[in-house]
Parts: structure tokens; sequence; C-alpha cells
């Protein structure tokens, strides 16, 4: 007979009845044990985990009620059957209520306890799986907040938020490989020492998370049930009885390594607790590697930004460093209006980028000493749908060209290249046309010199609710009188 997995706890005062269940049982492949008494049972159950408690009604000391209420407060899962020889109707419906599953009456036939075992078992592993099922549904809500979070810091920590709180943790790692030193250290953190979280790294093969690694199969580790002295190294915090280490898999490649505690052996992980992590693993998974794919894409659009940008500066010497100056500004005004993360970081871009346009315009033009001829303003009125026409195929992740394309537009509709009005021009473009209007201001031209920071915020209020959107320049000027204008100066006499 194979053995099977639920171990089952007999607690009787006769020692003939504990005899024979443990007997008939044990032929049909269960771990057994048997007690005498109610409090026998309690500290039995205090040492080891049971899934199946029968227990006798009437018990010297606590009765089977109380004995089989308390081993519950242990084990939430846990279920029970009551044997009596002396059962009435009122105390058969009692033990129901209590949460018992089942009862045999005695004198009972080996048949009547392996069929009731059988059933209160079969029951039981219906109900987990429902309830496994309802838990599931909200592991694709988690799927949907994993794949839309492309910050891989914000990222780690959602993950190992979200297995501490499904999982029923209390503290817990998330760590990353390491392909090129074959190791793994931790990126995410609850309850750890902070020294912990700053220095651990794990050779793959070596402790049990660099063994979960490399074996790449989760272990459930609980307290008075692990020999291995590698395992038990995991458990060596105070307070600390229940860990389950789980492997990031992504389409066969690992990914890292999940570490999650409990404090007690009354709720150790067990194997509903695994189920649920596979699933929520895999998504994590295959979210990491999508958001490192999307930091690697972002990283080489950046670079190839940068290029573009000193590309511009080098046809215009006049407006070297102008679309770092307005970069910065736009950044710091997005932040202030509490603009999402990506939207912040288009408006960024598109500072960055806004005169790219500029590369189409012929320098007789964009380099002219003097006042442009009417025709020759035309030329340079191009430069907006140029600079959106050379963006436009990049699939920045960010929404750069519509910026790009109207950061010329003025609020009362007098602007170009469209002539859009007020709120109809997309917020990025007004404000990098606040910004940028400040640094012509202030930057030295061909034909004449810069005028001072305080002169040029004078102009934008003058300009304000025609030129330039009001509420923005009110922002800018706040925010530069209180931050940027400390913040550009430092920069400089660091780069100088």
């Amino acid at each position: 007979m194979p053995s099977r997995s639920e171990k089952i706890l007999i607690v009787d005062d006769q020692s003939s009845v504990v005899q024979l269940c443990r007997r008939v049982l044990g032929s049909q492949g269960f771990e057994t044990d048997g007690v005498f008494s109610g409090e026998e049972a309690v500290a039995a159950c205090d040492r080891q985990r049971y899934d199946l408690l029968i227990v006798d009604l009437l018990l010297p000391g606590i009765d089977g009620l109380e004995t089989f209420r308390r081993a519950k407060e242990m084990y939430h899962d846990l279920v029970g059957i009551v044997i009596t020889g002396h059962g009435t109707k009122s105390s058969i419906v009692d033990a129901m209520k209590s949460g018992l599953y089942g009862f045999i009456e005695k004198p009972f036939t080996m048949q009547e306890l392996t069929s009731t075992v059988e059933d209160v078992l079969s029951r039981h592993r219906m109900e987990k799986e429902n309830v496994r099922l309802k838990a599931l549904v909200p592991l694709f809500e988690v799927h949907q907040a994993m794949t839309s979070t492309h910050g891989l810091g914000d990222l780690y920590r959602l993950i190992l938020d979200t297995a501490l709180q499904e999982a029923k943790g209390e503290r817990g790692s998330l760590m990353h490989l390491d392909d090129k030193a074959n190791e793994l250290y931790i990126v995410a953190a609850k309850g750890l020492p902070h020294e912990v979280v700053a220095t651990a790294r794990q050779k793959v093969g070596e402790g049990i998370a660099g063994l979960v690694a490399q074996t790449r199969e989760p272990l459930i580790l609980t307290d008075g049930q692990v020999s291995d002295p590698r395992f038990l190294s995991l458990l060596r915090y105070p307070g600390q009885h229940s860990a389950v280490c789980f492997p990031l898999l992504a389409e066969g490649k690992l990914v890292g390594v999940l570490n999650l505690n409990r404090a007690s052996i009354r709720h150790s992980f067990s194997e509903s607790d695994k189920d649920l992590l596979s699933i929520l693993c895999g998504q994590a998974a295959s979210a990491i590697v999508s958001a490192r794919l999307n930091e690697d894409l972002q990283r080489s659009y950046l670079n190839t930004i940068h290029i573009l940008a000193k590309a511009i500066e080098a046809r215009d010497p006049y407006t070297q460093d102008h679309a770092d100056d307005v970069s910065i500004y736009a950044s710091r005004i997005a932040q202030e209006l509490a603009m999402a993360d990506a939207e912040i970081e288009a408006v960024r871009i598109a500072a960055t980028l806004h005169d790219i346009g500029k590369i189409g315009i012929p320098e007789s033009i964009l380099l002219k000493p003097g006042k442009l001829t009417p025709e020759e303003f035309e030329e340079m009125k191009k430069h907006p749908e140029i600079g959106a026409h050379i963006l436009k195929d990049a699939e920045f992740p960010w929404k750069v060209v519509p910026i790009v394309y109207h950061h010329q537009e003025r609020y009362d509709g007098t602007g170009y290249p469209q002539g859009l009005q007020g709120e109809g021009i997309p917020l990025g473009a007004r404000i990098i046309s606040v910004c940028d209007t400040f640094q012509a201001i202030i930057t030295d031209r061909a034909y004449r010199k810069g005028l001072p920071p305080e002169k040029a915020i004078e102009i934008l209020r003058e300009v304000s609710g025609t030129q330039l959107d009001g509420s923005l320049v009110a922002v800018f000027v706040n925010v530069y009188q209180q931050v940027i204008g400390k913040e550009t100066r430092a920069q400089r006499s660091v780069a100088v």
C-alpha cells in the first residue's frame, strides 16, 4: 500500500481503540499517532502538524470537542471525526457545529472506519480546492498590476508585498540572479535587518536560496521537521519557524528566488500555499523579464536622445545646454503638478528633443545674427513639424511626438503649427513653452545678450494668459525661485 500524504492523530482513552485505528489506517498507507487524553492531543499538535483528528467525545480532562477546538486554533484547515459510544442526537449536532466533519459510533467495523476517513478527507480536499480556486481569482488582478508596473524597483516591491499578502507570510525577500557572478542578491525585503539586505549575496548551489536556484524546485521548510543543517540555516532567526523558497522562472530561465517566512509552526506553509505561489511566481518572473527589456529599450532610446540633442547643439553653439535646462525646468513643473511617472518622462524627453527639427533648417537662417525676414521666419516655423516627422517612427514608450509638434503653440491660439488654443494644447507642450520662453530670454544670442532671470520672470508674467498658460507660469516661477535656479547653478558649477 503506497503511503498517503495526510497525517492522522487518534485520541481515545481506550488503548484498544487507539491501537485498532492505527493498525487499520496504517494498512491503508496513512501515517498515524495515538494519544489517550485531550491534553496529550493538544501537546502533540503543538509539536507537529496533523491533517485529521479522530477524537472520542468523552475524555479525561478536557472533552473531545474542546480538544478539537484547541487543535483547530493551531491549524485552521484541520478536520475532525468524532467517535463515541454514548452519543446522543444533540451531542452529535454539537460536534458537527464545532467543525467536525463526521462521526463513528462504537463499536465500529474496519470498513466503517476507513470509509468515514476516506469520505471526510475527500470532502475536505474538495473544499480546499474550492478555496484555492477562489484565492486564485485576485491573482488575475495582481497580474494586471505587475504588467503595468514598468520600474524594476516598484515591481520588485509589488511582487514581494503581493506574495506576503496572498500566502500570509510575515517577512521575506526577493532575490535577483546576477548571471555574470552566478549569485543572488536581495532587491526587495520586509522584516529583515538592513545589514542583511545590504550585504547578503548567495552563490547558486550554496545556501537555501542557492540550492533552490540550482534545482529550480521550491522548498517548504518547517522547524521540527527539518534535519538537514543546510536547511536549518534559513530558520535561524528568533521566532521564525516556517519558510518557503520559490524559484522565479520565465520560459525555463531563472530570474530570481522568492523567500517567505512565518513565525509559528501552527501556521506553517502548506502544499496549497505552494500551488498559489507557483502561479504568482510565474507571473512575477514574466513581469520582471518584461520590465528589464523595457528598461533596456528605454536606455537605448535615451542614448539616442542624447546623441540627437548633441547634434542640435553642434549646429547652433548659442543653444548649448538649452535643451538640458529646458528639460530640467519642464521635469520639475511636471513633478509639481503630480503628473504620472510616464507623463513626467514624456515631458522630460520631449523637452530634450523639442528643437530637433532645427536640424532641417538652413544654417543661414538658424545662425543669422539679426532679425529674420518674414520668409525666413516661415521656414523657421517648420521646425516643430520636422521634429515630429523625425521622431514619429522612433516608437518611444512615451507620448513624445505630440508635445514636440505643439511646443510652439500659443495659449491664445496665435501660435503654430496648428493654432491650437488654451487646454486644447497638450499639457506637456504648454509646460515646455513656458520653460523654452524663459530659457530663450536668459540665453546669449548672436544678436543680443541674455537677460537676468528676474527680468525673464517679469516678461513671463506679462505674456501670461496670452502667449503662455498663466497657471503654468505661476507654477514655474514658484518652483524656479525655490528649487530650479539653485539646481541649475549647482549643476553648472559641477560641470565646470
